[in-house]
């Protein structure tokens, strides 16, 4: 069981995909009706407001997480998991091919959002319902939702807002939005040959870097009282913390899915990763030796790739078998995915000429 299986609950399967709700979303749905509470004078309001922000939230992020799907298949990706959570997705994507593809298909998401946030600048400040872009992006000033006859054109204000606040927080280039893997493709795309222990670092070292951003703005930011949540202070603080965490829990996780022996090998100690000695300057006494454990690892790899891949090609032929006798309708979701992998791969290989 991965994090995303301890911290979210199930929905069910969409398209024979399994999509769960991140406990994140549910207590950023929990704060909205508690700000609302607390700071809305019409209490005629607070119900229709707190709704609609919730509602359009979660259909902001589904959209998001669906222009992923839709790339990602477009490029002969696999989605094995959909978790949703306030700020996009945390998906258990097979993303495949070059740092282009990659880059494509975690740029999609925020795009989609993007697209949906412009529309309704544009048809608002067309109208006259906004007198300047500026309205519509204070990640600070989010809209209420009117009982009175202009309800859609506020209802029209909260989707432009929400939409551009998911786009720009997943342009973030940290963990865990949509920023962070996009910067690794491009590192890996600007240089193919670097080791995944320097590139992480780079991710955790950037990571730090903005965090520590975050509160230093705060500080500058103190004086400030502006906005319907909270200080803007407040809210750069706590920011940076959760990123400064979240970027060593991400060099943690990433480095140990390369390879669970990893730890034997590896030279870096985290607490001195700033040091002269440990990530600017990462010795490698024997460069033969250890250009040598990388093919054999990789070997490994594909070794098991390739016996994954048999053992699941000779249990379709015992699916397709059930298939014919029984119908599609007798075949379960693990089956039917089953037949989806092979099928798709496949394809890849006539694509490729193998």
């Amino acid at each position: 069981m991965n994090d995303n299986d301890c911290w979210s609950s199930s929905i069910g399967r969409w398209f024979g995909i399994p999509v769960r709700i991140h406990m994140l979303f549910y207590l950023f749905v929990a704060t909205v009706f508690c700000v609302q509470w607390y700071y809305v004078g019409e209490r005629s309001e607070l119900l229709g407001t707190a709704l609609a922000t919730s509602l359009v939230l979660l259909l902001s992020v589904v959209i998001h997480e669906a222009a992923h799907l839709f790339t990602l298949s477009r490029l002969g990706g696999h989605v094995n998991q959909i978790v949703l959570t306030p700020w996009g997705g945390n998906s258990d994507l097979d993303v495949v091919g070059s740092p282009r593809q990659r880059v494509l298909v975690c740029l999609s998401g925020p795009l989609a959002n993007g697209l949906i946030f412009a529309v309704g600048a544009i048809a608002l400040l067309a109208s006259h319902q906004v007198t300047s872009l500026a309205e519509l992006i204070n990640p600070l000033q989010p809209y209420l939702l009117s009982s009175g006859a202009e309800w859609g054109v506020s209802l029209a204000k909260i989707i432009t807002w929400i939409n551009f606040q998911i786009m720009i927080v997943n342009l973030i280039p940290c963990y865990p939005f949509d920023g962070q893997p996009i910067l690794r493709a491009i590192i890996s795309g600007v240089n193919p040959d670097l080791p995944s222990i320097r590139r992480e670092s780079t991710l955790m070292v950037f990571g730090h870097a903005v965090g520590l951003t975050f509160i230093g703005l705060a500080w500058f930011l103190k004086s400030e009282t502006g906005g319907t949540v909270i200080p803007p202070s407040v809210l750069l603080i706590m920011s940076g913390i959760v990123l400064l965490f979240a970027a060593r829990y991400s060099y943690e996780k990433e480095l140990s899915t390369i390879d669970e022996d990893w730890d034997d090998f590896d030279d870096l100690n985290y607490d001195s990763i700033y040091g002269d000695t440990s990530f600017f300057e990462f010795e490698e006494p024997d460069q033969a030796t250890y250009s040598q454990w990388l093919l054999e690892k990789k070997e490994e790899r594909e070794l098991l790739e390739f016996q994954l891949e048999q053992q699941e090609e000779g249990l379709v032929d015992e699916v397709l078998e059930k298939l014919h006798h029984q119908g599609i309708a007798s075949l379960s979701p693990e089956e039917r995915n089953l037949l989806d992998r092979v099928s798709e791969r496949i394809r890849r290989r006539r694509q490729q000429g193998v």
